[in-house]
């Protein structure tokens, strides 16, 4: 979808080709990852790429809703009024590329891959955010911008705690991780201060306290189009990735529990008084996005099967109604 894409991005395409050629793209994304899903069901797990990426049930349900996101946005964006006539077609690529991060990241189960996951997703949409269009409106540079620096403070931030994580445990595979984390976080404090700094660029992903900031602005800054998108499928990743995180833990992720918690708590609170007092609604959304990353949060403290199974419910339900 991409590649289709960046080919008619050479040309000069009309609106109702993009529109089509989109659609058309998205819904035949949509079924191959239903079908996709039907084939992993019931079979074991399977490792590609030396063991970095995983195909198994989890991470083909949430290919699934990358895709059913995907198509609602191009969907309920028909003719992208408020992007650049002249940017159409990269605005899809840059859109196709987002959610091909996305997808890469449902499945990584390696540190590294998690980080290039994360970076092709995000960098997509840094591009897209300035693509708006508005005559006398020159916000969404100022939105782009701060959605770059902070994108770039998150990822150097869970680098350094992924450097940490490496020198004690001596390996970036989360299957890995799993069985000498216990041992590690009990003997090593500073394995506790990696693991928050790696969720440091989940916590920005999911626009969860103290990694906030950045959304009011960047909702507001961005065409109605780009802020659906950001309000939605990155925060289905970052999910997804914490669960990964949470089920390889296990229980141990006790030691920290009191430390998300309070995040949880915090995002509550901030999200929701901030929003009494917004009078743009996508400030608002903004602010109401931050509130229900902490009420996600605390489905995934549960480590439990029903906790996780109650995460992925409530995150569907907010990807739909956004």
């Amino acid at each position: 979808m991409a590649l289709v894409f960046f080919f008619l991005s050479l040309g000069k395409p009309r609106s109702s080709l993009l529109q089509g050629s989109a659609l058309g793209l998205s819904a035949l994304v949509l079924v191959i990852t239903f079908h996709s899903f039907s084939l992993v069901l019931g079979q074991p797990a399977q490792l590609l790429f030396f063991d970095a990426y995983r195909v198994d049930i989890f991470s083909q349900m949430f290919k699934i809703v990358f895709a059913l996101g995907l198509f609602i946005v191009i969907y309920l964006g028909q003719g992208l009024k408020g992007v650049v006539e002249e940017l159409k077609a990269e605005y899809y690529m840059f859109l196709s590329l987002s959610t091909l991060g996305l997808v890469f990241l449902s499945s990584s189960v390696e540190l590294l891959t998690i980080v290039i996951s994360l970076e092709i997703s995000s960098f997509s949409l840094y591009v897209i955010i300035p693509f708006r269009f508005q005559k006398g409106y020159r916000q969404q540079m100022e939105a782009g911008i701060k959605y770059v620096m902070f994108g770039a403070l998150a990822t150097g931030i869970s680098l350094y705690g992924m450097s940490y994580m490496f020198g004690f445990a001596h390996t970036t595979y989360l299957a890995e991780l799993a069985p000498v984390f216990p041992e590690l976080i009990k003997t090593q404090p500073l394995m506790v201060v990696a693991l928050i700094l790696v969720l440091g660029s989940f916590f920005y992903k999911l626009a969860m306290f103290p990694m906030h900031f950045w959304a009011p602005d960047v909702y507001e800054g961005a065409s109605n189009e780009t802020a659906g998108f950001i309000a939605t499928l990155p925060k289905v990743g970052a999910v997804a990735l914490l669960l990964r995180f949470a089920s390889f833990a296990g229980v141990e992720l006790n030691q920290i529990t009191g430390i998300l918690a309070t995040f949880a708590v915090l995002s509550m609170v901030i999200g929701n008084l901030s929003a009494l007092v917004q009078e743009d609604l996508k400030r608002l959304l903004a602010y109401s996005s931050i509130a229900h990353a902490g009420y996600v949060m605390v489905a995934i403290l549960c480590v439990s099967a029903l906790g996780f199974a109650s995460a992925i419910y409530y995150i569907v339900g907010y990807l739909i109604m956004n």
